[in-house]
């Protein structure tokens, strides 16, 4: 697509208008919840369109996933669009995008729906919704996987390029399994989930269905990064160990044998052993006949493929719905559950009530047994790098789910044997497309790493993709022969300032706004306006009086203190892209009492910016500061000013 883009042989708009009239054409397939806004989504796509216009090679290394349509689980906020958990109950309007969402918008991505779920994430089926089942493209009698339903869905069918789901138990790689697709499930807190409705708050995941692994982990480097409004964010031990670290061990005949685990006729590779390589349901024979072809084409690319025990995983995997943990399911939306229950589907109610019948003491239990069971793992993964499981251990029909409602938890407890286990012993993993069953619907396996191990999985998945060369989702187009994107230690943060392509983003609020007498310093600098927003309600406004200086008069915009927060204001403002090396320059200019600094946008992300430093609210100083923030911004304030 990118190629295309270049080459003006096709555009955003294009793309955009080709997406409208697929999500129309599928309407009835119950992937979306609701939609983007037409006239936003082309109003987008036009502004993308004119970057390429004005500098193709600028506007694609400024924007990495410039003119990408992408949907969001809707458990995860997109600003201006109601999140539902897929509880109507529950419905309300985020103030701000998640920073995930926020990330992706950034790098030029175009959203374009929110996606259907089971409720508040609870499920691996994706048939626990109020809004109707998500219509499997491979045959709509199966499910379509949970509870990223929808997500998988869109993927699938091409209504986008790539969908963001949710993976606290397994519903990034269930989806994926039977859609034919990709998803990644990042090592927890390399993805803030700020912004997302908590299943269980500490092992919840935001995730990545696409339809290759290499479009997959350009998304996830998009996403990426160290965010403190999510407490349990964090970043790898050092960027880079993991990639350059050597793995020593005795071979058969004495001698040391080195693995480079960055390369990958390095990996070795753990199967489960017969004993506990379980498959449930008709299609079980084929589907481990399958796992075992795909065995055979890992064989061909890795170092050793050696037989493990999978016990100790499958006992923490028992956890996640039968220990306390379904506890934490209800700690994180106590109050909406508590207030309104009678809004839950049974099932879903039934699951969450049983938090209920667990103690403080049932909770460290289950701690102190996931903990054993974890130290007694550690020897494998001195042997091994990675392991492959199936990733679905049973393929079942929607009929076959709902007649077993008697007994609610028997397919989804199935369905988890492969996939509860990874978040809580903190593992990464990524799902692939592995073949077809004789139903048509996909076949996965799923390759899982301790913490931090992202780039292993991907390099290896990208491998096996092209390997197998299976159709990509529900579509007729085979993966593309591309490399794998290079790993970037030096990457955008949730947080931080943005350099993307070598630029950073300047927030401005006065002289430097566009139309003002010093945005020529910005634009001889070739610096572009990015978007026109406000500060987040937590500043003041002031106009600092600089004529004993000598100085015009300038805006200074100022942070309140967490306890004066309540006197706030949300102030106007620019964020411009400038070339980081003309950085310098612009700096050089800001004068006596201005300073950059960290500016809270109002959908939550910083970027540096104008401050100005506290003292000049003080009295009895060469700069007078009276305070303008009822204006809203400098620019209110000055035709306040010319009209008297």
């Amino acid at each position: 697509m990118f190629t295309r883009y270049r080459s003006g042989k096709w555009t955003v708009t294009d793309t955009i208008r080709l997406v409208m009239e697929r999500i129309k054409a599928n309407g009835k397939d119950n992937a979306y919840i609701c939609n983007a806004n037409e006239a936003e989504m082309l109003q987008r796509a036009k502004y993308l369109d004119e970057q390429l216009q004005s500098d193709p090679e600028a506007a694609l290394a400024r924007f990495p996933l410039l003119g990408l349509p992408f949907s969001v689980k809707d458990n995860i906020d997109v600003k201006g669009y109601p999140t539902t958990a897929g509880c109507p109950g529950f419905s309300y309007n985020p103030e701000r995008h998640a920073t995930s969402v926020h990330n992706i918008l950034d790098a030029g991505g175009i959203f374009v729906g929110k996606t259907n779920m089971d409720q508040f994430a609870t499920g691996l089926v994706g048939v626990r919704t109020p809004y109707g089942t998500p219509v499997n493209p491979l045959n709509k009698e199966y499910v379509p996987g949970g509870s990223s339903s929808g997500a998988g869905v869109s993927v699938s069918k091409g209504t986008c390029s790539f969908g963001l789901g949710t993976d606290t138990a397994g519903s990034g790689r269930i989806p994926a399994a039977f859609n034919n697709i990709v998803g990644m499930k990042p090592s927890l807190g390399l993805v803030s989930t700020t912004g997302l409705v908590p299943a269980c708050r500490t092992l919840d995941v935001i995730s990545v269905f696409a339809l290759t692994v290499n479009d997959s982990w350009r998304v996830f480097e998009r996403m990426r990064g160290y965010d403190p409004t999510d407490i349990y964010s964090r970043t790898p031990p050092s960027d880079q160990s993991w990639l350059q670290r050597f793995r020593k061990s005795f071979k058969g005949d004495g001698k040391l044998e080195e693995f480079d685990t960055t390369k990958l006729e390095s990996l070795r590779i753990g199967i489960p052993h017969p004993d506990h390589l379980k498959l449930f349901g008709k299609h079980a024979g084929e589907a481990l006949n399958l796992f075992h072809k795909g065995v055979q084409r890992l064989t061909g690319l890795v170092h050793s493929v050696q037989e493990i025990d999978l016990f100790c995983f499958t006992e923490v995997a028992k956890l996640l719905y039968s220990g306390a943990w379904v506890a934490e399911r209800f700690a994180g939306n106590e109050a909406f559950l508590r207030r309104s229950p009678q809004t839950l589907l049974p099932i879903t109610r039934e699951i969450i009530e049983r938090s209920g019948s667990f103690t403080a003491v049932d909770a460290f239990q289950s701690l102190y047994h996931r903990d054993r069971m974890r130290r007694l793992i550690q020897p494998t993964w001195q042997s091994v790098d990675l392991i492959v499981v199936p990733t679905a251990s049973i393929t079942p029909t929607i009929e076959e789910v709902i007649h077993t409602r008697t007994l609610p938890n028997r397919i989804n407890t199935d369905l988890g044997y492969y996939t509860n286990f990874v978040n809580l012993l903190d593992l990464c993993a990524l799902a692939v497309p592995n073949g077809y069953l004789s139903c048509g619907v996909g076949s996965g396996l799923t390759l899982v790493a301790p913490a931090f191990n992202d780039y292993m999985l991907a390099s290896l998945g990208s491998a096996f993709q092209q390997v197998t060369n299976l159709p990509l989702g529900a579509t007729k187009h085979l993966p593309p022969k591309d490399p794998l994107p290079k790993y970037q230690t030096a990457h955008s943060m949730a947080y931080h300032h943005t350099q993307d392509g070598g630029h950073t983003e300047i927030a401005v609020v006065g002289a430097h706004l566009s139309g003002m007498p010093l945005n020529h310093q910005l634009t001889s600098l070739s610096a572009t306006l990015v978007e026109s927003t406000k500060t987040s309600p937590k500043y003041r406004l002031y106009s600092l009086n600089r004529s004993a200086l000598n100085l015009p008069d300038v805006p200074g915009l100022l942070r309140v203190s967490e306890d004066q927060e309540s006197k706030g204001s949300a102030i106007e403002l620019e964020v411009w892209s400038l070339p980081s090396d003309k950085v310098g320059s612009f700096l050089a200019n800001v004068g006596i009492p201005l300073s950059i600094g960290n500016v809270e946008l109002a959908n939550g992300k910083y970027v540096k910016g104008f401050l100005c430093e506290p003292y000049v609210t003080q009295k009895n100083q060469k700069i007078g500061a009276e305070d303008i923030s009822k204006f809203g911004g400098w620019r209110a304030y000055t035709r306040s000013k010319s009209s008297k």
